[in-house]
């Protein structure tokens, strides 16, 4: 495939009617000196968010290249992104922002992109955002682990990217996506591709850190947002499933100092299942009981609650409309 352009930015959209707009225009503000396209998709939403999409690939046919699903992907576990954004994408690099959120910095890409073309050994470059609360109203930074612009490596990756960066701040080469490694095909097929793609990008180079808060990461934006169906047990299971998968296949590629850090996220992961699932009991057990042993007071308490008597967990959960919240074994009233 020619490419034309500098810089693809990739977005996914799913009944993002109330936000793509401000989407798309900050991405179309970007002040660049070089060609960049924008590789919308939209995953046969079911409010006004296709619509809007036409309208704006209409006007801006050169820039946006809009791909449209007759039938909902997400629901037959079709990733979207690696199955058919990054194939037709054309740049030399590759931003990502989905359609909720938003860019709030016009200079985004040219910095990115600039960084990335004076340091090949380089494999992305990423940025601060702004958590915006959508049932609050409420700003918060999303990383205040670091300060100052740096180098992110391996160590900084691999208990997942929450808190350092998100992936509206991101900018990779197009040249990782072509085969991607296993670790990243099986999350995939879970929803679950952030961690993954900063574990590749931190095996496949140097990750650059720019302490400049350039996106807006939106939280319960909509019923299907990550954070607000985390809360689903069903979808927490799923999810905890693909990290555990994720992070098995990936052992494969690392070794030393950097696969007991992997072996020690892997643990951390498969607890977390284990909870999710209501394995209590097993969570006694080692590698999970030494886990269990850091936690702080309140959360062992809380186990404890829900291991002993489950018949009050469940039925406090569901005076709080948190039924959806419960795991699968304690619903049917399973020991």
């Amino acid at each position: 495939m020619e490419r034309n352009c500098k810089v693809s930015i990739i977005c996914a959209v799913f009944n993002h009617e109330k936000y793509i707009r401000q989407a798309l225009d900050s991405f179309l503000c970007q002040k660049t000196d070089f060609k960049y396209e924008i590789v919308i998709t939209d995953d046969a939403s079911t409010d006004g968010s296709a619509a809007v999409i036409r309208e704006y690939a209409e006007k801006y046919p050169d820039i946006i290249v809009p791909i449209f699903f007759e039938e909902n992907m997400y629901s037959k576990n079709i990733p979207v992104v690696p199955e058919y954004a990054i194939p037709a994408a054309r740049g030399e690099y590759l931003a990502f922002c989905e359609g909720d959120d938003y860019w709030t910095d016009p200079e985004k890409l040219s910095i990115q992109a600039a960084w990335l073309d004076a340091h090949p050994d380089y494999s992305a470059c990423v940025h601060n955002t702004m958590n915006y609360y959508c049932d609050t109203g409420r700003e918060a930074p999303y990383n205040t682990r670091y300060h100052g612009d740096r180098d992110l490596g391996f160590a900084d990756v691999v208990n997942g990217v929450g808190g350092v960066f998100h992936t509206s701040s991101v900018m990779a080469r197009a040249s990782l996506f072509r085969e991607l490694p296993d670790y990243c095909v099986v999350s995939e097929k879970h929803g679950v591709g952030d961690h993954p793609r900063a574990i590749m990008f931190a095996l496949s180079g140097k990750i650059r850190y720019i302490d400049r808060f350039m996106s807006v990461y939106r939280n319960n934006s909509t019923p299907t947002a990550w954070t607000t169906r985390i809360r689903e047990n069903a979808f927490l299971v799923d999810r905890l499933t693909g990290a555990v998968e994720m992070y098995t296949a990936a052992l494969g590629h690392v070794e030393g100092e950097d696969k007991k850090l992997l072996e020690q996220t892997l643990h951390r992961y498969e607890w977390e299942l284990l909870q999710a699932k209501g394995e209590y009991a097993e969570m006694r057990r080692e590698p999970y009981r030494t886990i269990t042993k850091q936690r702080g007071l309140v959360q062992k308490l809380w186990l404890d609650f829900k291991q002993y008597f489950p018949e009050l967990y469940c039925l406090y959960m569901k005076a709080r409309g948190m039924e959806n919240g419960i795991p699968e074994k304690l619903r049917k009233g399973k020991r």
